[in-house]
């Protein structure tokens, strides 16, 4: 769970620059 919601924030990131 920790995993993914690391890898959601990193792609929310990625798509907000």
């Amino acid at each position: 769970m920790k995993t993914n919601y690391r890898i959601f924030g990193t792609s929310t990131l990625i798509v907000k620059n």
